[in-house]
């Protein structure tokens, strides 16, 4: 699965969006919101509902979703490059 693709940039109220692997079959996705409210029509929003309704499809297992608070934060900014396609290898932190 390329992780990557089921990111959904059409979520207005999202101020940052962490996709993580773990290994070659755990990948986690960690998307930060100024107000529950946002958070929440996230959660009830196409990506989640696919994630849901067709786990056996996209996922091995179905999707674990937890809310949790920040206590604190700190993000400096710094020049990203292009996301890469499926087939290209995914940035690492030595690259």
């Amino acid at each position: 699965m390329c992780p990557h693709l089921l990111t959904s940039y059409s979520t207005p109220t999202r101020l940052y969006k962490y996709d993580f692997k773990f290994n070659e079959t755990e990948y986690a996705t960690f998307n930060t919101f100024p107000t529950t409210t946002g958070r929440d029509a996230h959660l009830n929003g196409k990506v989640a509902a696919a994630l849901i309704a067709n786990p056996p499809t996209l996922l091995m297992s179905g999707p674990e979703i937890d809310k949790v608070d920040i206590l604190a934060a700190m993000v400096r900014p710094v020049s990203m490059p292009p996301r890469p396609a499926c087939s290209e290898a995914r940035p690492t932190r030595d690259s």
